[in-house]
């Protein structure tokens, strides 16, 4: 569910899993899931997965905002 303007995304940082936000904060970078996948050990599959699973969780809609969910968050 993607947060109206002006609410917090459900669940945020806190709610993501160690590797979600890794694997999150190395998305925002810039990496592509292939580089992510090599250096976490991982199929670039699973990045997918976690992904999918943990944009939803900080409002993100796209691959392009990681960056600027988590800098909102961090902020918050």
């Amino acid at each position: 569910m993607v947060p109206r303007s002006g609410q917090e995304p459900a669940g945020g940082l806190d709610a993501l899993t160690g590797r979600q936000s890794r694997i999150v904060r190395l998305a925002a970078t810039g990496l592509t899931n292939r580089q992510i996948a090599e250096r976490l050990l991982l199929s670039a599959r699973t990045v997918g997965f976690h992904l999918h699973q943990a944009f939803p969780q900080l409002g993100v809609t796209d691959r392009a905002q990681p960056r600027d969910a988590l800098t909102r968050l961090e902020d918050a």
